[in-house]
């Protein structure tokens, strides 16, 4: 997650290095261990996956009725 407004190539150059990271196996282990699967998708496929959450997340919240807090 970056601001809103972060110039594309500072997005994309994040990445990448997310990416290379996810995929070294020190980093790997460690995350296993920890019980996480790395994942390393894009920016665009990371923003989509936001969305399925908040919608899948909402309909529990409402079909739970569970009240807003003010």
């Amino acid at each position: 997650m970056l601001p809103a407004g972060t110039p594309k190539e500072i997005v994309d150059k994040w990445q990448q290095e997310i990416a290379k990271m996810a995929a070294s196996p020190d980093v790997r282990a460690k995350l296993d261990a920890l019980g996480f699967i790395p994942v390393a998708n894009t920016p665009d496929e990371f923003a989509k996956r936001i969305q399925v959450e908040l919608k899948k997340w909402a309909d529990v919240i409402r079909d739970a009725k569970i009240p807003q807090i003010q």
